[in-house]
Protein backbone atom coordinates (compact mmCIF):
# COMPACT_ATOMS: atom_id res chain seq x y z
CA UNK A 1 0.00 0.00 0.00
CA UNK A 2 1.49 3.77 -0.94
CA UNK A 3 1.39 6.20 1.94
CA UNK A 4 0.32 10.04 1.09
CA UNK A 5 0.91 12.31 3.82
CA UNK A 6 -0.87 15.76 3.61
CA UNK A 7 0.21 18.85 4.91
CA UNK A 8 -1.88 21.60 5.33
CA UNK A 9 -3.24 24.59 7.61
CA UNK A 10 -6.13 23.22 10.26
CA UNK A 11 -7.49 26.64 10.31
CA UNK A 12 -7.86 27.15 6.53
CA UNK A 13 -11.40 26.27 5.31
CA UNK A 14 -10.73 24.88 1.87
CA UNK A 15 -7.79 22.52 3.03
CA UNK A 16 -10.77 21.16 5.94
CA UNK A 17 -13.26 20.73 3.42
CA UNK A 18 -10.59 19.05 1.29
CA UNK A 19 -10.22 16.87 3.42
CA UNK A 20 -13.54 15.98 4.58
CA UNK A 21 -13.74 14.87 1.03
CA UNK A 22 -11.59 12.73 0.73
CA UNK A 23 -12.74 10.75 3.88
CA UNK A 24 -15.90 11.13 2.64
CA UNK A 25 -14.96 8.72 -0.57
CA UNK A 26 -14.85 5.85 1.90
CA UNK A 27 -11.51 4.61 -0.34
CA UNK A 28 -8.97 6.06 1.52
CA UNK A 29 -7.68 4.81 5.17
CA UNK A 30 -6.81 8.12 7.64
CA UNK A 31 -4.05 7.87 9.88
CA UNK A 32 -3.96 10.61 12.19
CA UNK A 33 -0.06 11.45 13.76
CA UNK A 34 -0.95 10.34 17.24
CA UNK A 35 -2.24 7.06 16.89
CA UNK A 36 0.63 4.49 16.98
CA UNK A 37 0.52 1.49 14.46
CA UNK A 38 0.43 -2.07 15.22
CA UNK A 39 3.89 -2.43 15.42
CA UNK A 40 4.59 0.38 17.86
CA UNK A 41 1.31 -0.65 19.93
CA UNK A 42 2.95 -4.64 20.11
CA UNK A 43 6.08 -3.47 21.55
CA UNK A 44 4.80 -1.41 23.68
CA UNK A 45 2.68 -4.31 24.95
CA UNK A 46 6.05 -6.31 25.48
CA UNK A 47 7.71 -3.97 27.62
CA UNK A 48 4.65 -3.59 29.68
CA UNK A 49 4.21 -7.51 30.17
CA UNK A 50 8.18 -7.43 31.38
CA UNK A 51 7.70 -5.13 34.19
Amino acid sequence: MTTITLSYNERNKTAQAVVKFIESLGIFKILKDDEPNATTIKAIEEVKKKK
